[in-house]
């Protein structure tokens, strides 16, 4: 009763985490190019989405007993930020997110999307070194 009564508490935790997680406010994105309003939305609430798929861990009994791992997890995505969107001419738009534009160069995410007819992501990567970092990278001045 009493290892029942640890892993409820332990749920009940996770979950109180990664709700104050998600209703954390983000800051407004950097926009290169034009991006409608409406458009720019829906792509940050699908960015917002997928870097939470690639960084918080899954609601999974094991990480009960791994909680250390799973605030980790939940500080590096409380770090993330949308850092700017780049409109480009074939209609895709390219966002980056990190944890600052200073940063970006060594560690980040982009990811492509495509409006077909709904905001679908059609590329993704992550870096962790600034040799691996996309070599076309260009970091705008802050507005």
């Amino acid at each position: 009763m009493r290892r029942g009564k640890f892993i409820a508490v332990g749920v009940l935790a996770m979950i109180a985490l990664v709700s104050v997680v998600c209703l954390y406010p983000v800051h407004r994105t950097q926009v290169i190019g034009k991006i409608a309003p409406d458009d720019l939305d829906d792509i940050e609430r699908i960015v917002r989405h997928e870097l939470r798929f690639w960084i918080l861990p899954k609601l999974e009994w094991d990480n009960v007993y791994h909680l250390d791992y799973v605030v980790r997890s939940v500080r590096e995505y409380e770090a993330q930020r949308i850092l700017w969107a780049e409109a480009k001419p074939d209609g895709s738009v390219e966002v980056f997110a990190g944890v600052s534009k200073s940063v970006i160069l060594s560690e980040g995410h982009v990811f492509d999307l495509r409006k077909q007819p709904k905001w679908e992501v059609t590329g993704y990567a992550y870096w962790a070194s600034s040799n691996v970092a996309p070599h076309d990278i260009h970091v705008p001045p802050s507005p």
